[in-house]
């Protein structure tokens, strides 16, 4: 009963049942705004949140790990510098293949397989073959690890840009991907290389002797008998053509990709001692 007759506004001078009930209904009202009031303001002191700056200079790798996990909204770190070699945080050390590392590309190894008392060595012979196949291996490989070192050098002075210490994760996806983008420019290079020097073998048409033969010009009939002195005829560079199988023969200028003859080591009229 308290509450339903409590009024606020009372007039002494207005106290009919029309203005009492007038009165109460304002109190009730007034109430009412106040307690509501009272409300927003404390459920907005609840969310309401202080904002306090705390500087940490030159914090530690660990500490700044802390702070990136609680406060990782509103945590900043200003570079001392916003430019940055990539040489700083990332580093290679390539491998080349084994081969690139072993003997078979040395003098020493072509000057032991290289005959001596000019024996006369056939096409398949593998020690025909060795004295301009292994050089070229070691040219590649020289021309590998060029490349390769040149690519770190560029890699190395190019700059990366930050104004703020990037997230663990943003930075770990940042290097993964510049880490990918030099060794395509760096396979992208030395393929590069490779084409120009097919292009200038092709375009001056340059070939390998150990892949053809100099015979007289097939064009010219003589025989035994001729009067021709071969001496005079034009040499012409023919293909060699070897045997895979008793039955087939193939030229390696016919078939490049398909024509393959195991190398062996002949000896004709020599004992081969024992090792």
């Amino acid at each position: 009963m308290f509450l339903l007759n409590l009024n606020f506004f009372s007039n002494p001078d207005k106290n009919s049942e029309w203005y009492l009930h007038s009165q109460r209904l304002s109190t009730r009202f007034f109430i009412i705004s106040i307690i509501t009031a009272f409300l927003i303001l404390i459920l907005y002191a609840s969310t309401y949140s202080v904002t306090k700056t705390i500087t940490i200079n030159q914090p530690s790798i660990d500490v700044y790990s802390t702070l990136q996990g609680e406060y990782s909204q509103t945590l900043t770190c200003p570079c001392s510098s916003t430019t940055n070699e990539q040489s700083q945080f990332i580093s290679f050390q390539p491998t080349l293949h084994p081969v690139c590392h072993s003997d078979f590309i040395t003098h020493n190894w072509t000057n032991f397989l290289t005959t001596k008392d000019g024996i006369i060595l056939y096409p398949n012979d593998f020690r025909y073959v060795i004295q301009q196949f292994f050089p070229v291996i070691s040219l590649f490989c020289e021309l590998s690890l060029k490349t390769i070192n040149n690519e770190i050098i560029i890699f190395n002075s190019t700059k990366y840009i930050t104004k703020s210490v990037q997230e663990i994760d943003l930075f770990n996806s940042q290097t993964q991907q510049l880490i990918s983008n030099m060794k395509q420019t760096t396979a992208n290079s030395f393929q590069l290389s490779i084409s120009m020097l097919r292009q200038t073998v092709w375009g001056n048409a340059l070939f390998s002797t150990l892949g053809y033969a100099y015979v007289p010009d097939p064009t010219i009939n003589y025989d035994n008998n001729s009067t021709i002195n071969l001496n005079n005829l034009n040499v012409i560079f023919y293909p060699n053509y070897y045997q895979p199988s008793n039955a087939t023969s193939c030229s390696c200028k016919i078939q490049p990709t398909t024509c393959n003859v195991l190398s062996d080591i002949s000896y004709w009229n020599y004992t081969v001692n024992k090792i």
